[in-house]
This record gives C-alpha cells, sequence and structure tokens, in this order.
C-alpha cells in the first residue's frame, strides 16, 4: 500500500472516531413509539406496479439526517437510527437498517442545526442523476402534498442544488 492510501487511511480513521466522540454512537431500534415519531399512511397514493404497497410519511421531532450521498442515508432520532426510512443500498441491493455505515462509523460530519420544518427528498447518489431526480426525488413533492401543503414546509433537504434543479424546483414555486 502506497503512504499516501496509509495516511488517508489514518486521517479518516482518526476523523470517524473523533466524531463519535464529539456525537456519540449510533444505536439500533425498532419501536417508532418510544422515541416519538409519528407515522401516517398516505392512503390516497395506490402504486401502479404493486397496488398493495403502502406509503407512509415520518414525522420526527429534532431529528438528524446524515447521508454520504452514494449509498447510505440515516434518519437519526436520539442517536437511534430509524428502520425502514433509513436507506442502505449496498452493490446495488436495498439492504435492512443494521448495515447502515453509520452504525459503525458514526456520523463524521459537522452538524447543521435548522429549526423549522425540514422535508427530506434524499437517497443516497441517484439524486444527482436527472432520470432518478425526475422519478425518484421530484415524486417525493406529491406525497408531502398529500399530508401539508408546501408552503408550510420551511425547507426541502435535496441532493444538490445544480441549475437543472433549480430550474425544475423553479416550477414548483
Amino acid at each position: 500500500m502506497k503512504i499516501r492510501k496509509i495516511f488517508q487511511k489514518i486521517f479518516k480513521i482518526f476523523f470517524q472516531r473523533l466524531f463519535i466522540l464529539f456525537y456519540g454512537n449510533i444505536k439500533e431500534f425498532s419501536d417508532f413509539s418510544s422515541i416519538g415519531i409519528k407515522r401516517t399512511s398516505l392512503d390516497n397514493i395506490i402504486s401502479d406496479v404493486i397496488p398493495e404497497k403502502k406509503y407512509f410519511i415520518y414525522e420526527i421531532a429534532n431529528g438528524r439526517i446524515y447521508t454520504d450521498m452514494v449509498e447510505n442515508v440515516a434518519i437519526l432520532k436520539n442517536n437511534t437510527i430509524v428502520p425502514n426510512i433509513s436507506f442502505q443500498q449496498i452493490y446495488g441491493d436495498l439492504k435492512s437498517s443494521n448495515f447502515n455505515k453509520v452504525l459503525k462509523a458514526g456520523t463524521p460530519r459537522i452538524k447543521k442545526k435548522i429549526s423549522g420544518t425540514v422535508f427530506s427528498m434524499i437517497q443516497g447518489a441517484s439524486g444527482n442523476n436527472y432520470f432518478h431526480f425526475l422519478f425518484d426525488i421530484i415524486t417525493r413533492l406529491k406525497l408531502c402534498e398529500e399530508k401539508y401543503p408546501l408552503n408550510q414546509i420551511d425547507y426541502f433537504y435535496v441532493p444538490g442544488v445544480d441549475h437543472w434543479q433549480k430550474k425544475i424546483f423553479s416550477i414548483f414555486e
């Protein structure tokens, strides 16, 4: 292994452990009600492909979102990963939340505190792909509108703010 790669690995491990000291370890759990997560069924949304599929919107007061912008999106409440809505796609396969990177590496990014209502529209690397942005990300606005008027959302957490993404979002203003 080249010396540069060795230093990169040492640097990465050092900062992962430093952020675990700052923010603590991430734990797993399976009971939404025990930490105050509200799950609402969106009965008006019906899949063309799988009609029996149910869609939900989750309300999490004082939650956190972490993404590596590639394979993992972790929705967190009190340093606990929320299953079913946290996303981990390992080598193209969707996996359960116990495979999420944050359980091992923590959340090695500086927290940004945002006051207000945030609607998360992120999902890993595909959100910066034009097709996936239209068919995976933008469709979430419809899901949101089933429960909340869009003007009641203070912030939309999106995978990027490229020129073409801004142009698409301007249609919804």
